[in-house]
């Protein structure tokens, strides 16, 4: 986060502010969201095991990442 602020000309601080102010979210739970979704397409569409991530999926999706690819594997939705 030190650099993106940096870079944006911002202290650290505002730009959280700014971030959260504009998107809703902090960035750290906007970073945690990109993520889960990420691994829900990866889950879905794919057979690499997702490792990571697995208490803050189940946390957000309600499910584990195996019963998740079990469920929605071969379908483009995303529940």
């Amino acid at each position: 986060m030190a650099g993106l602020a940096e870079r944006s000309g911002l202290s650290t601080r505002h730009l959280q502010r700014r971030f959260t102010a504009e998107l809703g979210v902090p960035p750290a739970a906007y970073v945690e969201r990109v993520r889960i979704e990420a691994a829900r397409r990866a889950l879905a569409e794919g057979d690499e095991p997702v490792e990571t991530l697995r208490r803050a999926f189940h946390r957000h999706v309600g499910v584990a990442p195996s019963d998740y690819r079990v469920r929605f594997r071969g379908t483009r939705e995303y529940a």
